[in-house]
């Protein structure tokens, strides 16, 4: 047993009706993987699939792994490949409205009239 690994998830969210923090384990699993970046993100992957909460996770954070931020890493680059697209669209739209400013005039006039007084272009989406 003293040389056995474990891996240990917990899930941390904000109850939104409360608002306080809560916090669950899903499970602490006897991991006889080597702990490099990529088995335990397949591993988390594979423990919140099991779960059905793929879809929710918006960050991981693993403590004491060696490869931590190769770990972190993929996360981030994966979630990058996802959201190419939206950020190739979003900067268009950026720059549509730098470029033209009778364009941005109305887009101001129309934030303004909605409530929304603070209007700021920013074209440093990149990728």
């Amino acid at each position: 047993m003293i040389n056995d690994s474990f891996v240990a998830i917990a899930i941390h969210s904000i109850d939104k009706v409360e608002c306080i923090l809560k916090t669950h384990l899903l499970g602490c699993y006897n991991f006889i993987e080597s702990h490099t970046a990529v088995n335990l993100s397949d591993f988390m992957n594979k423990c919140f699939i099991e779960y059905e909460i793929l879809e929710t996770i918006k960050v991981a954070v693993s403590d004491n792994a060696a490869l931590q931020q190769i770990f972190i890493n993929l996360i981030a680059q994966s979630g990058l490949g996802e959201i190419s697209e939206v950020l190739k669209k979003v900067k268009s739209v950026v720059e549509f409205f730098k470029r033209s400013s009778q364009a941005y005039t109305k887009l101001k006039n129309t934030a303004n009239s909605n409530g929304l007084s603070h209007l700021e272009t920013n074209s440093r989406c990149r990728h």
